[in-house]
C-alpha cells in the first residue's frame, strides 16, 4: 500500500489516535482563521506505569527503571544507540513558555520540544552511581533490533530551542543523573510503601 497526504488515516493506537486527533483540530482550527500550534513532547526518561509492547523510543524509561528496581536488566538496543529525551522539568519548562510568549509567525503547526541524548551505556552509569546494578547489551548488529527501528528518525531536534527555553542538545551527564536520582527516591518511596 503506497500512502500520500490524501489518503485516508485510522489509527489504531492510542498514540496515533491521539496524534490524529490533534493534527485533525489544527487543520480545521487554521481554516477557519485561527493560527493554531501543537507542542510535542519528548520521551520522559522514566514513566510511572509499565508499558507494554515491543521497545520504542522510550525504552530508557523501563531499561532505568528495571535497573533501579531489580538491580539489572538487558537493553533491547546497543549500549550506544542514541535517543531523544527529557524530564518533567524541561517540559514544565517548555509549556509554560508556549503558553506565555507570543508565538513566532515562522513556527509550524507542530513545535517539536528539544531535548538531550542519552544511551543505554549512560542511563546503566547514571544509575549505577546511585545503586549499585549490572546491565547487559545485545550485539550492535542485530537483525531484530535493525527492523524495529529502520524507521526511526536520525534525531528528535527541535525547530524553536530558544523560543521554548530548553538547550536543544544539552547532553550533560549531571542532568542525566538529576532525573534518574528522583525516579530513584520515588522508586524507593514506592518499595516502603
Amino acid at each position: 500500500l503506497i500512502a500520500d497526504e490524501d489518503t485516508g488515516c485510522s489509527p489504531m493506537s492510542q498514540y496515533g489516535k491521539s496524534k490524529f486527533a490533534c493534527e485533525t483540530e489544527i487543520r480545521k482550527r487554521h481554516k477557519a482563521g485561527h493560527p493554531t500550534w501543537a507542542l510535542r513532547l519528548p520521551t520522559l526518561l522514566v514513566r510511572q506505569s509499565e508499558r507494554k509492547g515491543e521497545p520504542t523510543s522510550g525504552f530508557l524509561s523501563d531499561f532505568a527503571q528495571e535497573l533501579l528496581k531489580a538491580g539489572k536488566a538487558r537493553s533491547p538496543m546497543p549500549e550506544h544507540f542514541k535517543v531523544a529525551i527529557a524530564g518533567i522539568e524541561e517540559a514544565a519548562i517548555a509549556l509554560c513558555n508556549l503558553a506565555l510568549k507570543d508565538i513566532p509567525r515562522s513556527a509550524p503547526a507542530v513545535i517539536n520540544m528539544p531535548s538531550f541524548s542519552a544511551t543505554p551505556q549512560s542511563v546503566y552509569t547514571a544509575v549505577n552511581k546511585i545503586s549499585q546494578c549490572t546491565a547487559s547489551f545485545p550485539d550492535t548488529g542485530n537483525a531484530d533490533i535493525t527492523r524495529l527501528t529502520s524507521g526511526w528518525p536520525k534525531s528528535l531536534g527541535s525547530q524553536l530551542p530558544e523560543f521554548l527555553g530548553i538547550r536543544a542538545t544539552e547532553s550533560d551527564i549531571n542532568r542525566l543523573n538529576k532525573i534518574l536520582g528522583i525516579a530513584a527516591q520515588s522508586t524507593t518511596r514506592l518499595v516502603n510503601v
